[in-house]
């Protein structure tokens, strides 16, 4: 079952850290139960794959809502580097072949915070 946040429900008030050996786990409160990681359905312009990575170019209302979950990490982790590049490009990994639509939607988790060299990183899974 994939449960996908709606953009026009997401609170980030709701999203939680917890830390591990590993870096920081996100989740997800939907009324008191945990989702692993914040799944979303983003809407992209244009997309290009190269192996398993994935360059998106967010759409602009999708992309002010990835803004608004960016800045939260930013104003909570220390040595945060921004998820979020130049002309609205998100870097994604996939795990296995995905399939494309004609509506240019895709569906993704923000799982968790990596440290890599004194900073921290956002790792974005295709779900």
């Amino acid at each position: 079952m994939r449960l996908i946040i709606k953009k026009d429900t997401l609170d980030t008030n709701n999203i939680k850290f917890k830390s591990n050996n590993n870096g920081i786990k996100l989740m997800y409160d939907v009324f008191n139960v945990y989702m692993i990681g914040i799944p979303l359905k983003i809407k992209y312009e244009k997309i290009i794959i190269k192996d398993c990575i994935i360059f998106l170019n967010i759409d602009e209302e999708y992309f002010n809502i990835l803004t608004k979950i960016d800045e939260i990490f930013k104003n909570k982790i220390n040595n945060y580097v921004s998820f979020l590049h130049k002309n609205r490009i998100l870097k994604v990994k996939t795990h296995s072949n995905i399939t494309l639509t004609e509506n240019k939607f895709i569906l993704i988790s923000i799982n968790s915070i990596k440290p890599y060299k004194d900073n921290n990183y956002v790792q974005i899974f295709t779900i």
